[in-house]
């Protein structure tokens, strides 16, 4: 959670160069559509690609976590959590959720959560800020205007899967469709379509 490459090994790897350069000049390219400034939004791109750097470090890979799944599973109270995180208090989270703290649950990748603690503590707010809006608005382009669809195409499809082209609007509208809500939908066109006896 929180990387914006596919896995922790882009983060490192020499062989992954080039895309680290693509990724700080897209974050950078967001943040200016977003309403930054150029000069401002290159240095906030730097300062994101760094505080990702610093979770990619404890966090494991994708091949870690396929190789042991139970790596996924860490059961402890909610004292032992806020152990853990002495900076993120999970008492807290439970009750501004509505829900009842659980006796048990599972706090997976017990060194990230370790990490993010800290970074709690010492990253600027500034940092944070640039991160967090970051996140908010490439997590939204592929639904916002042409120029932020297109900005998220060229980099998560160009450049990371060398997709040519993006597909047009209505197809890429009628995909989400059938991603988020394709089973309420069918349900729906049951209803219209099939008439009972069918």
């Amino acid at each position: 959670a929180g990387l914006g490459l596919p896995d922790r090994d882009y983060y490192f790897d020499d062989k992954y160069a080039e895309i680290r350069a693509a990724y700080v000049e897209h974050i950078g390219n967001v943040l200016v559509l977003s309403g930054i400034e150029d000069a401002q939004a290159r240095e906030m791109a730097q300062a994101v690609m760094d505080f990702e750097t610093r979770l990619a470090k404890v966090s494991l890979s994708s091949e870690e976590l396929s190789r042991d799944i139970s790596k996924y599973y860490n059961p402890v109270t909610v004292d032992q959590a806020n152990e853990v995180t002495p900076n993120f208090s999970w008492t807290a989270f439970f009750e501004a959720q509505g829900i009842e703290a659980p006796e048990m649950f599972s706090l997976a990748m017990p060194d990230f959560h370790a990490e993010l603690s800290r970074m709690i503590a010492d990253v600027p707010v500034a940092t944070w800020q640039a991160y967090l809006r970051y996140q908010t608005v490439d997590g939204a382009a592929p639904y916002l205007s042409d120029e932020f669809a297109q900005e998220n195409f060229n980099f998560y499809g160009k450049t990371l899967r060398g997709q040519e082209e993006m597909q047009p609007r209505w197809k890429r509208v009628l995909g989400t469709i059938n991603a988020q809500i394709g089973e309420a939908l069918g349900k729906e066109y049951v209803k219209v379509a099939f008439p009972l006896e069918s």
